[in-house]
């Protein structure tokens, strides 16, 4: 269960419930495009000393559009860092809840996920980890 629900889920991964890795995979590639795009942060403009009133009323109309492309920036990051987000629950519940972790016992389950999550680094590298310690389990 996704912890906000009013947060998005991402809607362009098809999830197969044969192909588990395959869908860590593709998350981590949502997660990774999302994490690359790069928004950059618009500069304040600056008043040299020494000014004049073209200068003052250059300076002031600079600011203007910074505060406009502030608020743009502003917004645009706060769209990407609630998609990662997102992206991360989804990938966190969907390990948690069809790689096998609920086939343990309920005594070994936190232990398991524990290692898991410190070994982190990426859903690929947790998804692996996750296999390495369910595989005590096989028959």
């Amino acid at each position: 269960m996704i912890k906000n629900p009013n947060k998005l889920t991402p809607k362009s991964i098809v999830l197969n419930s044969e192909f588990p890795e395959r869908n860590v995979q593709n998350l981590q590639g949502m997660y990774d495009d999302l994490k690359a795009k790069k928004i950059k942060r618009p500069a304040k403009p600056t008043l040299k000393d020494g000014h004049t009133l073209e200068d003052i009323d250059d300076y002031r109309q600079k600011f203007i559009d910074f505060q406009i492309q502030l608020d743009k920036y502003n917004l645009d990051k706060t769209i990407i860092d609630s998609e990662m987000d997102s992206v991360y629950e989804f990938a966190i519940e969907y390990l948690l809840n069809n790689c096998g972790l609920n086939d343990v016992p309920s005594k070994i389950r936190n232990n398991i996920w524990n290692k898991v999550e410190c070994n982190g680094g990426n859903f690929i590298n947790m998804y692996h980890t996750m296999q390495e310690y369910l595989s005590i389990f096989e028959d």
